[in-house]
């Protein structure tokens, strides 16, 4: 038997691509696997911790108001001159000083001199309009509730 040379002990290229096809495939295959693992399981979860208690200095507290007498109004400090209205029910046309604001809850800034009336008006399709008024304040937010009847 001769011996053997360099050409005889190579591998034919075609055998190479076959196997260098097969580990991509195989590599390609694992990969699917494993996404499809993660992907079954769904997001890890947050580990759990005892609940704190809430720091209330951090959060803004609710707006306190003083209902005035007679007037029904309720009113809060506040920068400027502000008009919050509301009403039952709601996603009524909400007019402020002859300026439409949308659908309620409206809250709106209104540019007036002190003690000058602002009038609002309220109107919903299927009810009857309403009328309101209040006085312009130096920082205050005022805050109506306006009931539409049908």
């Amino acid at each position: 038997m001769p011996p053997m040379t360099a050409h005889h002990r190579a591998t034919p290229p075609s055998y190479r691509w076959t196997v260098l096809l097969a580990l991509g495939l195989a590599a390609g295959i694992a990969v699917a696997f494993v996404a499809a693992r993660a992907l079954r399981r769904g997001p890890a979860e947050a580990p759990r911790e005892p609940a704190e208690a809430i720091d209330t200095d951090r959060y803004i507290r609710p707006i306190e108001t003083e209902r005035e007498a007679g007037s029904g109004e309720q009113v809060a400090p506040f920068s400027g001159f502000a008009v919050s209205v509301e009403t039952e029910p709601e996603a009524a046309l909400v007019t402020i000083a002859g300026v439409e604001r949308g659908e309620s809850p409206v809250l709106a800034g209104v540019e007036c001199k002190p003690g000058a009336k602002v009038p609002i008006r309220v109107a919903k399709p299927g009810f009857r309009g309403a009328k309101a008024s209040t006085l312009c304040r130096a920082d205050a937010l005022v805050k109506l509730n306006i009931r539409l009847v049908q």
